[in-house]
C-alpha cells in the first residue's frame, strides 16, 4: 500500500510538471520573440510558484472541492482573459502605444515600461521605492517587476510573465474570506461571496491587467480575516500574517494601507461596543462614529478637499455635457451632483449605446453589469438590519454597511465621474463589498423580503430612462428627454415603488399576512441556520 501511495504521489508530481511545462511553452509561443528557452523557464517558475501558492491557500482555507474550482476559475480567467486581450488590442483597439502594446489601462503601460528600464539599468530594485518614477507612486507594484524582469527574463521584456503575478493575486484572497464566512450570519453565503471576489468584472479586468489592484485586494482579505476571525488559537497567526498584510499593502498604496487601518480600527471599535453590556448603545456608536470621522478628516481633510476639487475639474473638462448641467445648478450643488454621478459609474446605457470599438463597447459593458448587479444590494443592505435578531450582529452589519457606503462615497468624491479610476477605487474594498452583497442577498432569499427586488425595479426604472435618453442622444431615433425632466421621471417611478411597496406591507401586516423563511442556503447550509439571522416577525391578529 506504501509503494502505491508513492507512485501514485510520483505520477501527480510527474502530471504537474508535465501541465506546467506544456502551459510555459504554449504561453511563450505566443509572446512577442517565440518560445525561447529563457522564456519557458521564466513562465515555468512562475506557474510552478503560482499553483503551488493556490493549492497551499486553498489546503489551509479547508480545501473544500467548490473552493477549490472557484480558485482555479478565477486564476485561469484572469491569466486567459490578460492573454487574450494582450494580443486582441493591437488589431482591434485604438491605435495608442498603450493599446499597441497590449495594455488595458495605461498605468499599467506606463508602470511596466519604467520597470523594464530599472530591470536593465545597474540601478538597484529598490531604487523604484523611491518616488522618482511617476508612474507608480509607492514603488510597490514597479519594483515587484523589475525584479522579475531582472532575474527571470533578462534577455527580454515579457510583460505577460506579470500577468501570471496579479492572476495568482487575484485568487489568493479566497481562503481567507472563505474563514471569514464561517461565521454567522454569513455562512448561507459563503459561495456567493466567493463568486463575487472571483467573478466581479470589474477586479477581472484589473486582474488580467500589469495593476497593483489585485494585492491590494487580496492583502486585504487577509486583513478582513485578521480582524473577524475570533478563534483564540489563531490569534497569533492572525496578528503575525494581518502586520505582514499591512506592511506589504504600505509598500503597494499609502492610501489603500490608511483606509484598511481605518476600516481594522472601526471594526475593533465596534466589535468592543457589541460585545459590552452598556445602556444606550447607539450613543455610544455616534460618539464613536464621530471621533473616527473626525479624525479622519483631520487625516485627509484637506488633501482630500484638493484632489475632489481637482477631480471635479477634470469631470468638467472631459464631458461637455455635464459641464452645461453644471452650469444649470448653483455651486454648493456641484460637488453632491458630481459624487451622485461617479457613484453610478460606469453608466450601463451609456456602455451599451457607447459608439465605440466593439472590443471597448464589451469590456465597458461588463463593467458596468458587474456594478448595477450589486448596486441595488448594497441599496438594500441598510434595510435588511431589521431582520437579525441579535442586538450585536447588528451592529458589526452596520458597521460593515458604513464602511461600504462610506468608501463608495469617497471614492466618488475622490475621482469624480471618472469611468476608470472611480470604479477601480471602489473595487480595493471588494472583500467588504463582496461580503455585504452577499450576507444581503441571502437574507433577502431566505427571509423571502421583497425590498430587495423593489429595489431592483428602481434600477430598471433608472435604466429604462438613461437608455432612452442615450439612446436619443447617440443615433437619435427616439425622441430626447431634457436631463431634467428624465431625473424627475426616475424619482417619481422610484418613489411610487418604495412607497407603494411600504404601503402594501402596510395593508398586509393589518390583515396577519407573514412570509416564512424559505431553505436551500448556499452550498448545503439548511433554512434553520437562518432562523437566527433573519426571522421576520409574525404579526398577531
Amino acid at each position: 500500500m506504501k509503494t502505491l501511495k508513492t507512485s501514485l504521489s510520483l505520477y501527480v508530481l510527474l502530471a504537474a510538471v508535465g501541465l506546467v511545462l506544456g502551459l510555459a511553452v504554449a504561453i511563450t509561443h505566443l509572446m512577442e520573440g517565440g518560445a525561447t528557452s529563457q522564456g519557458v523557464i521564466a513562465v515555468g517558475v512562475l506557474l510552478a510558484l503560482a499553483f503551488g501558492g493556490l493549492f497551499g491557500l486553498w489546503w489551509w482555507g479547508g480545501h473544500e472541492r467548490w473552493l477549490g474550482w472557484m480558485m482555479g476559475g478565477a486564476f485561469l480567467l484572469r491569466l486567459v482573459l490578460g492573454l487574450g486581450l494582450s494580443l486582441a488590442l493591437p488589431e482591434w483597439g485604438y491605435d495608442t502605444p498603450q493599446q499597441n502594446r497590449g495594455y488595458l489601462y495605461y498605468d499599467a503601460f506606463k508602470r511596466d515600461q519604467q520597470a523594464w528600464e530599472v530591470a536593465i539599468s545597474s540601478a538597484p530594485v529598490i531604487s523604484a521605492l523611491g518616488g522618482r518614477y511617476v508612474s507608480d507612486q509607492y514603488g510597490g507594484m514597479l519594483a515587484l517587476s523589475a525584479l522579475v524582469y531582472r532575474y527571470l527574463s533578462p534577455d527580454q521584456h515579457r510583460p505577460w510573465l506579470i500577468l501570471i503575478l496579479t492572476a495568482w493575486a487575484g485568487a489568493a484572497g479566497m481562503p481567507f474570506l472563505a474563514h471569514v464566512l464561517n461565521r454567522a450570519p454569513f455562512k448561507g453565503a459563503r459561495c456567493v461571496a466567493i463568486a463575487i471576489l472571483a467573478f466581479y468584472p470589474e477586479a477581472v479586468f484589473l486582474g488580467a491587467s500589469q495593476m497593483r489592484d489585485p494585492f491590494l485586494i487580496a492583502l486585504g482579505a487577509v486583513i478582513l480575516w485578521a480582524l473577524w476571525e475570533r478563534e483564540p488559537a489563531t490569534l497569533k497567526a492572525r496578528l503575525r500574517w494581518g502586520g505582514i498584510a499591512f506592511a506589504l499593502m504600505l509598500l503597494f498604496s499609502w492610501l489603500a494601507a490608511s483606509v484598511w487601518l481605518f476600516v481594522v480600527l472601526s471594526g475593533g471599535l465596534f466589535y468592543y461596543l457589541s460585545q459590552i453590556k452598556i445602556e444606550r448603545r447607539w450613543q455610544w456608536v455616534g460618539i464613536s462614529i464621530a471621533v473616527l470621522g473626525l479624525l479622519g478628516l483631520v487625516a485627509f481633510g484637506g488633501w482630500l478637499q484638493r484632489v475632489a476639487a481637482w477631480d471635479a475639474y477634470l469631470t468638467q473638462r472631459g464631458s461637455g455635457w455635464v459641464q452645461k448641467l453644471l452650469g444649470e445648478l448653483p455651486s454648493s450643488l456641484e460637488l453632491p451632483f458630481i459624487v451622485t454621478y461617479g457613484l453610478f459609474q460606469p453608466v450601463l446605457p451609456a456602455a451599451v449605446f457607447d459608439p465605440s470599438l466593439p472590443i471597448w463597447n464589451a469590456i465597458s459593458t461588463l463593467r458596468a453589469l458587474g456594478w448595477y448587479a450589486i448596486l441595488p444590494v448594497l441599496f438594500y443592505a441598510p434595510w435588511a438590519l431589521r431582520h437579525p435578531r441579535e442586538r450585536s450582529w447588528r451592529l458589526m452589519l452596520l458597521w460593515l454597511i458604513g464602511v461600504a457606503w462610506g468608501w463608495m462615497i469617497l471614492a466618488s468624491l475622490r475621482a469624480g465621474g471618472d469611468l476608470w479610476d472611480n470604479p477601480r477605487y471602489r473595487t480595493m474594498l471588494l472583500p467588504v463589498l463582496a461580503l455585504l452583497v452577499a450576507w444581503a442577498y441571502h437574507l433577502a432569499r431566505e427571509a423571502r423580503d421583497p425590498w430587495l427586488w423593489r429595489w431592483f425595479a428602481v434600477e430598471g426604472v433608472g435604466l429604462a430612462f438613461f437608455t432612452e435618453w442615450y439612446v436619443s442622444r447617440t443615433y437619435r431615433i427616439l425622441p430626447r428627454l431634457p436631463f431634467w425632466i428624465m431625473i424627475g421621471g426616475i424619482v417619481v417611478g422610484a418613489g411610487l415603488i418604495l412607497m407603494g411597496g411600504w404601503l402594501w406591507d402596510r395593508h398586509q401586516a393589518s390583515r396577519g399576512v407573514f412570509r416564512s423563511n424559505g431553505a436551500g442556503a448556499c452550498m448545503g447550509e439548511s433554512g434553520k441556520d437562518v432562523e437566527a439571522v433573519a426571522s421576520p416577525k409574525r404579526v398577531q391578529k
